[in-house]
């Protein structure tokens, strides 16, 4: 009778072993971001139109304001369309993925915006996702291989011109607003500063995100050093320069020590001037 007690409590122990073994395992998928496609027998074009999970995700049309659940929805409709069969993904998991895609971008084009990464993902699903889907299952991790990025730069350096020439996909002047800035956000802390300057960036972190001081100015100022690695830390000075007057309410007018940090840095002389005065300006900037 000890010895069945034994056997019955060694195999209640393998259960439980089993049972961890297999939760890592999902885990362990999860991490990965694996997107398993579900196969659908046939589609008509009519359904793919009509169906649900196609054109509903996105927040916006216009692809200046789109965030990386829209790109991670435009993934999911394309492999829809391309192969008839959907894939089952956690939209912001996904979303994550394109924010690290945006950074590898960035780093090989050393700039970037909506279009250029619509560009890339066009370019990936039709160069490279017959490739990875007859292998294995398609992974959101596999949009950020350098490898691929190179291949589309050198693309666009070829047939398209390098940087696609900056004045066709760099967005144009926008109205500044809190919903512009949000957009440039998340899109990437680059485009917001170099689109809206030091001061009004880091002024909209504290007062509208809710940024500690220390946090906004370190994030900026560790912003501008990439900015100055990619060569468009001038640009980002000369919209700063062309805000000013800025209100005296703002709660950040050390422009100073921006200064100091950056000539220390940079190894060159920074000087950014600006002014603050009494006056109306970015009133879309307070305490809420």
């Amino acid at each position: 009778m000890q010895k069945d007690k034994k056997q019955k409590m060694n195999a209640e122990i393998e259960d439980v072993t089993d049972s961890i073994y297999d939760i890592a395992k999902k885990v362990k998928k999860r991490r990965e971001l694996k997107v398993i496609p579900s196969p659908i027998k046939s589609i008509e074009f009519s359904e793919i139109k009509s169906n649900s999970k196609i054109h509903n995700q996105r927040k916006s049309k216009d692809i200046l304001n789109w965030n990386g659940v829209d790109f991670a929805s435009y993934v999911k409709d394309k492999y829809y369309i391309k192969y008839g069969k959907s894939l089952e993904l956690n939209l912001t998991s996904s979303a994550n993925e394109i924010q690290k895609l945006k950074d590898e971008i960035l780093e090989i084009f050393g700039y970037i915006n909506n279009v250029l990464v619509k560009m890339y993902l066009d370019f990936f699903i039709q160069r490279y996702m017959d490739q990875k889907i007859t292998k294995t299952p398609f992974y959101f991790t596999q949009l950020k291989d350098k490898k691929y990025i190179k291949s589309f730069y050198i693309f666009c350096r070829d047939n398209i011109g390098y940087k696609i020439d900056k004045q066709i996909i760099v967005s144009k002047t926008k109205d500044i607003n809190e919903s512009n800035l949000e957009n440039s956000f998340y899109l990437h802390k680059i485009v917001l500063v170099r689109e809206y300057g030091i001061i009004l960036t880091i002024n909209w972190l504290i007062i509208n995100k809710k940024y500690s001081r220390k946090d906004a100015l370190e994030m900026i100022l560790y912003t501008c050093l990439d900015s100055y690695k990619n060569g468009i830390l001038k640009d980002i000075i000369d919209v700063t320069e062309n805000l000013s007057p800025y209100p005296k309410q703002f709660v950040f007018k050390e422009i100073d020590k921006v200064n100091k940090y950056l000539t220390k840095k940079t190894g060159q002389e920074i000087a950014i001037k600006v002014l603050f005065s009494e006056n109306n300006k970015f009133n879309f900037i307070r305490s809420k």
